[in-house]
């Protein structure tokens, strides 16, 4: 409909590792060979515009491009070229974070991984991601957030993610558990936590994409008390007193872990662990 167009699509978020799910959005982002020119903008919108148009079963997923650079302001399409400068110039230690995880649908001329890890961390990227993360973590009583929880799936993440930032390191692998296991290759404190927390990770994520089909909603928060917890314990086979016990020892077990390998807590200026 629109001609040639010499367009990229980077796949973010849990599109770009490799772990959708059931209520995902497909984060992502346009880039071209070189400068964008009007008609590579084109396709780009047209691109959104057939992903959004409804079909007879409904919309899959919804389209998030707030990791673009400069933010959700920031323009549709960027090349290469820029998105390298501002990784490695300007983005923030958040963002290098979230361009971890991308996974290019086509050539690109250069490892984004490598270009995001090859900053390292400042102790003021330190200082940033701690401040970060503590906002996320919640603590609220009669309910069990499997995504940010202490223990939970973002918390797994992040520090898999900020680790590799704070190695230099780039993983071949974008996703959590291979961005784990190239920590655990040659890292101490990975080798010996890695494999309990690839197991918590991908036994959280299970109840959690359980949760979302029996709820028919988005969300990881489990409300222990309701029916809507009774019906996940009975699509799991489990009791509900099991199954709260269980995934909150799951939880507990993973938290104890993250503390052995946490850079941001037992590194704080900015000294590599052994």
């Amino acid at each position: 409909e629109t001609g040639g167009a010499s367009l990229t699509v980077l796949a973010l978020g849990k599109w770009g590792g490799q772990e959708l799910g059931l209520k995902s959005d497909l984060d992502l982002l346009f880039l071209s060979d070189e400068e964008p020119t009007a008609h590579d903008h084109k396709v780009a919108r047209r691109f959104l515009s057939r992903l959004a148009l409804p079909r007879p079963g409904g919309s899959i997923y919804a389209v998030d491009m707030r990791l673009r650079p400069s933010g959700s302001a920031g323009p549709l399409l960027v090349s290469w070229t820029h998105l390298r400068d501002y990784v490695e110039a300007q983005a923030a230690p958040w963002e290098r974070q979230a361009y971890l995880r991308a996974r290019p649908l086509g050539p690109a001329p250069f490892d984004l991984a490598e270009a995001c890890a090859g900053r390292g961390l400042t102790d003021q990227d330190r200082r940033e991601l701690r401040a970060i993360r503590e906002k996320l973590l919640v603590r609220a009583p009669g309910e069990i957030d499997l995504k940010l929880g202490e223990g939970g799936l973002a918390g797994i993440e992040f520090s898999a993610q900020i680790a590799l930032l704070d190695e230099r390191r780039a993983s071949l692998d974008p996703s959590t558990r291979g961005m784990i296991q190239c920590l655990m290759k040659d890292h101490r404190a990975w080798a010996s936590a890695g494999a309990a927390l690839i197991d918590a990770y991908e036994r959280l994520r299970a109840v959690e994409q359980m949760h979302q089909l029996t709820a028919n909603r988005p969300g990881a928060k489990l409300r222990v008390k309701s029916d809507e917890f009774r019906r996940l314990a009975r699509a799991l086979d489990r009791e509900p007193a099991d199954l709260e016990g269980e995934v909150r020892a799951l939880m507990a077990g993973a938290s104890r872990l993250l503390a052995t390998v946490d850079c941001l807590t037992n590194f704080p200026q900015g000294g590599r662990s052994p």
